[in-house]
């Protein structure tokens, strides 16, 4: 039996075209890896940011609450008559531990009620502030509360 030519050569150029598509060993696995690399380097710089946001901004949640609550026992404590407004402001830095934060504190009287004010710089209640966005501004946190006779 005598093959045709063309028929020989037509299989010959179909075994080349099939191994021409077929990836060589391990070529198809690097690519992948290379993908991989270039995903995780685009990737990483937005987590990182992500995650010192999330840092800061939870850092800055702790220095308010903790100022609120300040402000909330120091007006409580003045309306029932336990210290007197001049002392607040050493009652409530005496409260205000934890960071190196210059605490601004105002007690006053009007009226029938007494107003607790507690600030901050933001700049000192930022823990990593790495764009420079909290350099400028105050956080702040006000209590009142009627004064019991």
């Amino acid at each position: 039996m005598k093959l045709h030519p063309m028929k020989s050569i037509g299989r010959i150029l179909d075994r080349i075209r099939i191994r021409q598509d077929e990836p060589a060993k391990g070529q198809l696995i690097e690519r992948e890896e290379g993908v991989s690399v270039v995903e995780f380097a685009l990737v990483v710089p937005f987590l990182a940011l992500l995650f010192t946001g999330i840092i800061q901004i939870g850092g800055i949640f702790y220095v308010h609450h903790n100022m609120t609550t300040v402000a909330q026992e120091t007006v409580r404590l003045i309306a029932v008559g336990q210290i007197a407004t001049d002392d607040a402001n050493t009652f409530a830095q005496g409260r205000l531990i934890g960071w190196n934060i210059t605490y601004t504190v105002n007690a006053q009287e009007s009226g029938g009620d007494v107003t607790v004010s507690i600030s901050a710089p933001l700049s000192e209640a930022s823990l990593v502030d790495i764009l420079g966005w909290f350099q400028s501004g105050d956080v702040s946190t006000e209590a009142t509360m009627q004064i019991m006779s």
